[in-house]
């Protein structure tokens, strides 16, 4: 057996949500962000997302979800893209959303990931941090160096 070359996890990061996040905003605003210096410019970036969130408004709800590397948008999904659980009388949508994206942001400077989210017209988008009473599942980013 020879020894694997690169691929080796050179850094771990985690930022949990703390307490939660309201928007009624139809253009797309920070969540939450998280930043990373890799140590090479060769390194990739798995980038992870965890959304809990609860919505009301509608009955065919229009979220939208984004990842931004330094302002530029790496992934996006919306509307019919993010499934939802109808639960409760009052026609509220829970879900819980995970995304991943492996990024090559080619550089050893400083690095901002950032989450970001929107909601149709009259709709109101709640993200879930760690401290939102009952919730089992926070929302927040989760960042892996891996080295070439």
């Amino acid at each position: 057996w020879e020894d694997a070359a690169g691929g080796k996890v050179l850094q771990f990061l985690s930022d949990s949500m703390d307490g939660s996040d309201a928007t009624t905003s139809t253009s797309f605003q920070n969540v939450h962000s998280l930043d990373i210096t890799p140590a090479a410019t060769s390194s990739k970036i798995m980038v992870w997302v965890n959304v809990s969130f609860l919505m009301s408004g509608s009955t065919r709800p229009n979220a939208g979800l984004q990842i931004l590397r330094d302002a530029e948008v790496i992934w996006s999904i919306s509307g019919e893209g993010i499934q939802y659980h109808s639960f409760g009388s009052g026609g509220e949508v829970g879900a819980h959303f995970s995304a991943a994206y492996l990024d090559s942001p080619s550089t050893t400077s400083a690095t901002t990931y950032e989450l970001q989210s929107k909601v149709g017209s009259g709709e109101t988008l709640t993200i879930q941090g760690a401290s939102s009473g009952d919730w089992t599942n926070s929302s927040g980013i989760h960042l892996m160096e891996i080295g070439a």
